[in-house]
This record gives C-alpha cells, structure tokens and sequence, in this order.
C-alpha cells in the first residue's frame, strides 16, 4: 500500500471514529443538535452547503444529534410555509445503518415546487426534534 492510500485510510478511520463512537466514551458536549442542507457530501460533511434550492433538486443533508441516535430511524418531514405557518406536506423515513452514532447523512429529491420550506431532523425512538432547516425553492 503506498503512503497516499494509508493516509487516506486512515483519515476515512478517524472520520468514522469521530461520528460513530458508541457513546459510553463521548462527551454530549461534543456534538450538537443540528440540520445542514447541501448540494452534495463529501464523507461526514455536506458540500455546497445552502439553503436555497431549484425545484426538483437533489438536496443532501446531515443530522447531528447531540444525543447517541442508539440506530433510531430517522424521519426527514418536509413542511411548506402558508397562510398559517408551517404545514406538513411529507415525511421521508431513513433506517439507521447502525446501532450507534451521532450522524446521519443522505438526500431526497425536491418534488414539492417552489416555495419556503422547512425540513425537521427527528429520531423515530422517542419522538425526538433533533433539528430543522428552513429553505427557499426557486
């Protein structure tokens, strides 16, 4: 193996260290609560980070919980802003990959048109609001 790919190895190793560790050894201080919006991803992270969006884009995001997910499901819901707030309009449900870990990262497509909208982070177990996001849709 050359020096890039155990340099690349070991940086995808740490990476998984840092948003899957079991939790009995972390400290909640040292994640957070939040909802990051993209265009892609790029290992743990969210590139293109943004929160403005053309109908039928491929949105990415990432979940960080400052809580051990514990391999909850995780619902992304989609809300539309109207005359009366935020309503509801979908709810995208992700199965955890594993038992353990802060992060959660994947995408959805944009099929609701143009508009504002909000998308909310919950952990199915316990019905937790981890976070939310409000977007614009051109």
């Amino acid at each position: 193996m050359n020096t890039r790919s155990i340099l690349f190895a070991l940086g995808v190793i740490i990476l998984a260290a840092a948003g899957c560790n079991s939790g009995s050894s972390t400290k909640s201080d040292t994640f957070s609560d939040s909802l990051v919006l993209g265009t892609g991803m790029n290992g743990f992270n969210i590139t293109g980070e943004t929160t403005t969006f053309t109908s039928g884009a491929l949105i990415y995001w990432r979940l960080e919980s400052k809580d051990d997910m514990g391999g909850s499901t995780v619902e992304i819901q989609i809300s539309k802003s109207g005359s009366s707030g935020f309503e509801q309009i979908n709810v995208i449900p992700y199965t955890n990959p594993q038992n353990y870990g802060h992060i959660m990262l994947s995408s959805f497509k944009h099929t609701y048109g143009p508009g504002s909208f909000r998308a909310t982070g919950k952990l199915v177990t316990g019905g937790k609001t981890v976070a939310y996001k409000n977007y614009t849709v051109q």
